[in-house]
């Protein structure tokens, strides 16, 4: 699991990068570095590498590959939703069900100001996997150029 949050100018205000082994031991994998490639003019990202360090001192690079996308904050009462917002009274008995196309550009860009869960292809040396990539990059980000 590797958790990573930057300042607008890169600094790590956040940083952990753990593997946990079927046995329950837990390996620290030091500092983290990413390389983040995005969809041309969006903050959705297509691709990832991160390099982590073992114990050993030895170099662990993971790549992903995105397959899909789950924009967390459509019609859940983040900011994308200017109706409805978490802890908004709204009346007793009261319900909303909405629908986003997010092939709609539009839509699309909303969903991208909010943490977005990628179920992603994970490549690390020979092993493959699938997993969770989720992303957010909301803001000035100058090493992403944003």
């Amino acid at each position: 699991m590797v958790v990573a949050s930057e300042s607008p100018d890169g600094e790590r205000r956040m940083n952990e990068a753990v593997r946990v082994r079927t046995d329950g031991s837990v390996e620290n994998l030091g500092w983290p570095r990413f390389d983040i490639a995005y969809l041309a003019g969006t903050r959705l990202p297509v691709a990832a590498r991160i390099e982590l360090t073992d114990a050993r001192g030895e170099p662990l690079v993971i790549d992903i590959e995105v397959a899909t996308a789950v924009p967390l904050g459509m019609g859940s009462g983040y900011v994308t939703d200017w109706e409805w917002v978490h802890g908004m009274p709204m009346g007793p008995n009261w319900s909303r069900r909405r629908s986003f196309d997010l092939r709609d550009p539009e839509i699309a860009a909303l969903g991208a100001i909010g943490v977005t869960d990628h179920a992603v292809r994970a490549r690390l040396g020979d092993q493959v996997g699938w997993g969770m990539f989720e992303h957010a990059c909301v803001g000035p980000h100058r090493p992403s150029g944003f």
